[in-house]
C-alpha cells in the first residue's frame, strides 16, 4: 500500500502523478511546530547534546554530504562568513555530515585558508547516517549514508 501525502499540481492545475520510484517513506519526518528530538554526537567542537547547546537560541541545523567536496566547502565558507550576521540575529549554526571529526577538521582548516575565515559553527559527525536517517536528510538513491543538503529552524523552544 503506498500513501501520497500530498498532490503535486502542474502548470495546468491539474494532479501530477508521482513514480512509485520517487516515493518514500521515513519514521519520522519534522513537520512545522514538532519539537526536534534531542540528540548527541561527536562534532568539530567536541560532544554536543542539541538541546543543552541550543539553550533557548535559534539554530539552523544543516546537512551536507561530505567533506572537501567542492560545493560543500562553498557552502561552508559562506556560512563562515557570515558569522556576525548569525550572532546579530542569535542564532547558532550545526552542520551534520557523513565524514568523520578528523576528515572534517582537516578540511576546515583548508576553508579557513582559502576564505580568510574561521569555521565558527561545530559541523557533527554521522558518518554511518544514522541522524540523516531520521531526519528525513538521506536519499537512498543518492547515497545509503551520507546525508543530502536539508536545513531545518529550530525555534528557542526547539520546534521547527
Amino acid at each position: 500500500m503506498s500513501i501520497q501525502f500530498f498532490s503535486p499540481r502542474g502548470a495546468d492545475g491539474r494532479n501530477m502523478r508521482i513514480p512509485s520510484a520517487y516515493r518514500r517513506s521515513v519514521k519520522w519526518l519534522p513537520q512545522i511546530g514538532d519539537i526536534f528530538p534531542n540528540f548527541a554526537v561527536d562534532t568539530t567542537q567536541g560532544a554536543l547534546d542539541l538541546w543543552d547547546w541550543s539553550a533557548g537560541s535559534w539554530t539552523f541545523l544543516f546537512s551536507h554530504p561530505a567533506a572537501s567536496t567542492p560545493v560543500c566547502t562553498t557552502e561552508l565558507g559562506a556560512i563562515s562568513g557570515n558569522k556576525d550576521d548569525f550572532n546579530a540575529l542569535g542564532v547558532k549554526a550545526l552542520g551534520l555530515t557523513g565524514s568523520t571529526v578528523q576528515e572534517q577538521l582537516d578540511w576546515h582548516k583548508e576553508i579557513e585558508a582559502f576564505f580568510d575565515t574561521e569555521v565558527w559553527f561545530p559541523t557533527a559527525a554521522d558518518p554511518e547516517g544514522r541522524l540523516a536517517a531520521l531526519f528525513g536528510m538521506r536519499h537512498d538513491e543518492e547515497h545509503k549514508t551520507w546525508p543530502i543538503r536539508k536545513s531545518f529552524i529550530l525555534d528557542p523552544q526547539m520546534r521547527t
